[in-house]
């Protein structure tokens, strides 16, 4: 695998805003780097990411993994 495929992002969450920033926040604070997609959209118009809570949380491909584990804990822990 060369460096631009392990680079590149994949996503690891979808949600609302307040969601996906607490996931990136979190991923953050475990040095993993994380950015959100399409949070302008989801707040301008959240009638069209509503539907299909269009915010994304990226992350690189090669912390995908480790990226997903948290992201699955903070799911397991929200629904509590």
């Amino acid at each position: 695998m060369d460096r631009e495929d392990k680079n590149s992002p994949v996503e690891v969450f979808i949600g609302n805003s307040f969601n996906a920033n607490m996931v990136k926040n979190i991923l953050e604070n475990e040095n993993i780097p994380a950015f959100i997609n399409n949070e302008i959209i989801g707040t301008i118009l959240p009638v069209y990411s509503s539907p299909l809570n269009a915010i994304k949380v990226m992350v690189p491909r090669e912390k995908f993994e480790m990226a997903r584990t948290i992201v699955n804990n903070y799911n397991d822990n929200s629904n509590r």
